[in-house]
């Protein structure tokens, strides 16, 4: 099977430890013979230098290049960690994925274009090889009606496209606040009607789990 996982950046912070428990999944799976492409963010990191490139005065789409140079050294770490199994180089257009999917079974990238979050890249990628499941890891369980830290705010295990479309339309798209999806993840993910889940990626064996449609999240529904 083809899969396409979206390891969000902060998911990345806690530095060693949570590098080699990705890694160490991503190589059962292959292992397993199934494929896999890895999107993943730039975190708190990026996030750092942004807000340091704001207060200069950097526009929103220099701020975007720098969150997407932070999400590629992540995607290199990662690399580095699945020798021999993870293509050595990190696309950086479509056609160099194109190229880097023919020739391995672990692709490993980061951010591609201003004003489009890492779950957006995801997303196209996924569509692009016919994924059978796209995996987006994020700190939370899924999708909330709310701020997940607000009371009132109701985890829901399914959401409807258009319902995630609502809630992506209440939320800003300024550099480095990308939070789970964006416009573009919703158009894809409309038009071709990927199998997704959004769920917690510090659960256990998480990719595994979802990838064997078994982790607790929100799935994302196109009837």
């Amino acid at each position: 099977m083809r899969f396409v996982v979206k390891i969000g950046g902060h998911l990345l912070d806690e530095g060693e430890a949570s590098f080699s428990k990705y890694a160490t999944q991503i190589k059962s799976l292959v292992e397993a013979g199934h494929r896999i492409a890895v999107v993943v963010g730039g975190g708190n990191q990026a996030r750092r230098w942004i807000e340091l490139l704001r207060t200069l005065g950097s526009n929103e789409a220099a701020l975007d290049e720098i969150g997407i140079m932070v999400s590629r050294l992540n995607a290199y770490v990662l690399i580095q960690c699945l020798p021999q199994l993870a293509y050595p180089l990190i696309p950086t257009t479509m056609q160099e994925f194109d190229s880097a999917w023919v020739n391995s079974n672990v692709v490993v990238m980061g951010g591609l274009t201003p004003g489009q979050s890492t779950t957006a890249v995801a997303a196209i990628l996924a569509e692009r090889v016919n994924a059978d499941r796209l995996i987006i890891l994020t700190n939370v369980d899924g999708v909330y009606t709310e701020n997940p830290a607000i009371s009132s705010s109701e985890f829901l295990p399914q959401v409807h496209i258009d319902e995630l479309a609502k809630i992506v339309s209440q939320k800003p798209a300024f550099a480095g606040t990308y939070d789970l999806v964006d416009d573009v993840l919703i158009k894809v993910l409309r038009r071709s009607k990927i199998p997704t889940i959004i769920t917690n990626g510090r659960h256990e064996n998480i990719i595994i789990e979802a990838a064997l449609f078994k982790a607790r999240g929100t799935t994302i529904i196109y009837e």
